[in-house]
């Protein structure tokens, strides 16, 4: 995962970016799944209701 993904993935997940203002560092694996997870599906949505 190149660095500017990964950024963006903790960004742009309030619990990630929290545990990494928290914490300095960067969340747990298991979280930024859950945020790729979520802005995959939120994409997918945009897409069908774009249409």
């Amino acid at each position: 995962m190149s660095l500017i993904s990964e950024a963006y993935s903790v960004l742009t997940n309030p619990e990630a970016r929290a545990f990494h203002d928290k914490h300095g560092v960067k969340p747990p694996e298991k979280m930024i799944r859950a945020a790729k997870e979520t802005q995959a599906s939120s994409r997918t949505k945009d897409r069908k209701t774009k249409k």
